[in-house]
């Protein structure tokens, strides 16, 4: 990874943080958006994972022309969780705030941001955001946000049963020390890349405040998500990467003595992103099948016995691909209901 722009001695209030791969048709709007922010104390750092278009000659003509920009380029494509932590560990500013190189922020986010944490220090504060699409009504009030506060550990609560914490980590400020301590291990990730290092944050918060006011826009279909029709190889890589992410979180809770509850409804919430592919539209029909197979593979048996009953799963699907499984939990009804076996 090369370092092109040496940062000053100033600590800046806010560092913010891009990853970007062939981002040409977004990154300038997104950084014009910035560098417009009518709060000035910040440094804007960009991490060019390895593009193939003419991403880092955009930034090399951007960062000409504003000396608080800072570039990052790998040499080779790392994914977006290596991108992020690189970000996150050469960041010198007091608060992190991160966006995707196909998004946007209003003028008064950072200015907002700061008035909020010069009141009062929060290791987390959601903002409200704004869905760019045609999308329908319920997905474009994913990004609303009542009003709230919350210290100690009801923030690791919170996250897990999805109110009114978000998944991504845009939209966002974090305290930069709470990062450090929350940042995943490097590995290569090829989807939802986001989750493992925002489910940690919450587990290091010991603040967290939530806005109703709109400071971000999201391009919903610009990137991964709200495209369709992945490739099968996409697919697997998808489910994979899911997987890992699992695993991983599940050893993090053990290590730190997280209540089972909270990983079995984090495992209910790779289960559920794994459903979604088959009914948003991202899996093409013909390949419904070979996907469910996959899943099926990849989950342990325990894993298998949830998704199948996942009540987004038609039980002709349930019977399809896993007869043996009904068979086995029908008999262990029975055995509950009446004491006998089948």
């Amino acid at each position: 990874m090369k370092n092109q722009i040496k940062n000053t001695e100033n600590i800046p209030f806010f560092s913010v943080l891009i990853p970007v791969f062939n981002g040409a048709q977004f990154i300038e709007t997104c950084v014009n958006y910035i560098l417009a922010q009518s709060f000035e104390d910040f440094e804007l750092i960009i991490c060019d994972d390895a593009s193939t278009d003419n991403t880092f000659e955009i930034l090399e003509q951007l960062a000409q022309k504003d000396s608080r920009i800072r570039i990052l380029r790998h040499e080779k494509n790392q994914r977006a969780q290596i991108t992020r932590n690189d970000l996150i560990r050469v960041a010198k500013g007091q608060y992190c705030i991160f966006c995707d190189a196909d998004d946007y922020v209003l003028p008064a986010f950072f200015e907002i941001a700061a008035e909020n944490l010069k009141k009062k220090h929060y290791d987390i504060i959601q903002y409200s955001f704004e869905l760019d699409s045609d999308c329908a009504s319920r997905e474009r009030k994913m990004g609303m946000f009542k009003n709230q506060e919350f210290f100690g550990p009801d923030i690791l609560k919170k996250y897990l049963t999805r109110t009114p914490y978000s998944f991504a980590p845009y939209a966002k400020t974090y305290a930069r020390e709470m990062l450090l301590k929350a940042l995943p291990h490097d590995k290569v990730l090829f989807s939802i890349d986001d989750i493992e290092l925002t489910m940690r944050a919450a587990f290091y918060a010991q603040s967290y405040k939530s806005e109703s006011r709109i400071v971000y826009h999201y391009r919903y279909g610009a990137g991964n998500c709200g495209a369709l029709n992945w490739s099968i190889d996409k697919i697997k890589a998808y489910i994979t990467s899911s997987f890992a992410i699992l695993n991983d979180t599940k050893r993090f809770f053990a290590e730190n003595k997280v209540s089972d509850l909270y990983s079995s409804r984090f495992q209910h919430i790779i289960e559920d992103l794994c459903h979604s592919l088959l009914y948003n539209g991202v899996v093409s029909q013909k390949d419904v099948p070979e996907t469910i197979c996959f899943i099926l593979q990849t989950f342990g048996q325990h894993e298998q016995d949830l998704f199948l009953l996942n009540k987004h799963t038609p039980l002709s699907l349930a019977l399809k691909f896993n007869l043996k499984f009904l068979r086995i939990f029908l008999s262990r009804i029975f055995k509950k209901i009446t004491g006998k076996k089948i």
